[in-house]
């Protein structure tokens, strides 16, 4: 364990941080010739891992892959050994993105094949299922699809200010399932917009039956006759989006008895798309460094 090797790491990496916050030290300052070819490979790297090519390094994306492709070619370059998957220097993990609907997904009415994803979507909590069966607005019956219209409930919780529709649609779908319905479709026939969308981090549970929602595109057909009898046909198909990101892991052997690791973040926030940055504003390329962390073990 060598405490001089230690400290000059200690001093590279302080000065790491001295150039990403000020972008060069003081003009005064003194340093040595070595410094300096120091500070310039640092300064390199920052402004490479913060240009907006790399859009923010999001894991998963190909900013994150230019990201650690650079890392690796510079340990390459300096002789580090690889201590990652199977002799490489990266080592793999999954990010969990939540739910996505899959290809499979699909809702015909009378044989006209409705758009997923336009003409409706079904719910993140949806149960997967297919369903077929006679159903019309103006009628529930055990044993076929229902559909239920949100305008009356609207209506009646105008003035609610704790009214959630998502709980109401819940309840709607639990009480559906109780008296025998195979799949609950929801449509809007007020002139409240309710900004539905698939929400794939939705963590509620899951649902008995397939529930989905109707955009306006969608119900037009349902609002020309109320009365009519639609020979429907339903498949839900959802499944867990994933995203692959990397770490990359790389090993100077002096051989020690201890073993320093050092840790730091070469992903990021990307566009701010995973909502956890201070940003508010419009999606913005996020440039900056995350963490930077000093472990012993």
């Amino acid at each position: 364990f060598n405490f001089v090797a230690m400290r000059r790491i200690l001093q590279l990496l302080l000065m790491l941080l001295l150039v990403a916050g000020n972008g060069m030290l003081a003009e005064g300052q003194k340093r040595s010739k070595a410094d300096k070819v120091t500070l310039q490979h640092l300064r390199q790297h920052v402004l490479y891992l913060a240009d907006d090519r790399l859009e923010g390094r999001r894991t998963g994306t190909r900013g994150e892959e230019l990201a650690y492709q650079y890392i690796q070619s510079k340990w390459e370059q300096y002789g580090l050994l690889p201590k990652g998957d199977n002799g490489s220097f990266l080592q793999r993990f999954e990010v969990n993105e939540g739910r996505e609907i899959l290809p499979g997904t699909l809702l015909i009415l009378d044989g006209e094949h409705l758009r997923s994803g336009v003409d409706f979507f079904p719910f993140a909590w949806s149960s997967n299922g297919s369903v077929t069966g006679v159903a019309s607005p103006a009628l529930a019956e055990g044993g076929s699809p229902w559909f239920w219209d949100l305008k009356d409930v609207l209506a009646e919780n105008e003035q609610n200010p704790h009214f959630d529709i998502l709980t109401a649609i819940r309840n709607r779908e639990k009480t559906a399932a109780a008296k025998g319905a195979t799949a609950l479709l929801v449509y809007n026939s007020s002139v409240k917009d309710l900004k539905l969308a698939f929400d794939a981090k939705d963590k509620v549970g899951t649902s008995s039956i397939p529930v989905v929602f109707l955009t306006s595109s969608g119900s037009a057909r349902l609002l020309k006759d109320i009365s009519h009898s639609w020979d429907l046909q339903l498949k839900t198909a959802l499944g867990d989006k994933v995203r692959k990101g990397h770490n990359v892991a790389g090993f100077i052997d002096n051989g020690a008895a201890t073993t320093i690791v050092l840790g730091a973040h070469f992903d990021h926030l990307g566009y701010g798309e995973d909502h956890n940055s201070r940003h508010t504003g419009d999606a913005a390329i996020h440039n900056g460094a995350d963490d930077l962390s000093l472990i012993h073990i």
